[in-house]
């Protein structure tokens, strides 16, 4: 399971309901299930309409044993910033947005076993169905090591 599960049940047993400010800053996550952060609400609208927003992730370190880092659904205002991720080859390939606005990546050092590789940034691939809608996406000063 991931460490983080933000979620918003409203097509079931509504236990759950949407987040307008969530800061995760200071953490060190050592191999949890991946994706390590989830926001997945169980929305059945696809498109601009977000469910959560306002999610902030920095100053973690993040130790990955296969895929994800974070894979977020339905959220506007994401920012990730100033994180140490070990054992990613690139910040696009541990993140996934699925009908997601104003999503901000920087400052972040990936760091890969035996190696030390500086890449001044990358550009986020988004990974998305042909239904999905991603707005506003910013990479800026990510390093890998």
């Amino acid at each position: 399971m991931s460490g983080i599960f933000i979620n918003n049940d409203a097509s079931g047993w509504f236990e759950s309901g949407m987040v307008k400010d969530v800061t995760i800053s200071k953490n060190r996550f050592y191999h949890c299930g991946e994706p390590i952060i989830s926001i997945h609400p169980e929305n059945t609208v696809n498109g601009n309409t977000a469910v959560h927003s306002n999610i902030k992730v920095r100053g973690n370190y993040f130790w990955l044993h296969s895929a994800r880092l974070l894979e977020a659904k339905s959220t506007s205002h994401i920012k990730i910033t100033g994180n140490t991720v070990y054992n990613a080859a690139s910040i696009d390939s541990v993140l996934k947005f699925v009908d997601c606005s104003d999503v901000s990546v920087s400052g972040n050092i990936l760091r890969q076993k035996n190696q030390n590789i500086i890449a001044r940034s990358y550009q986020l691939r988004a990974m998305m169905s042909n239904d999905s809608y991603i707005s506003r996406i910013i990479v800026v000063a990510s390093k890998l090591y």
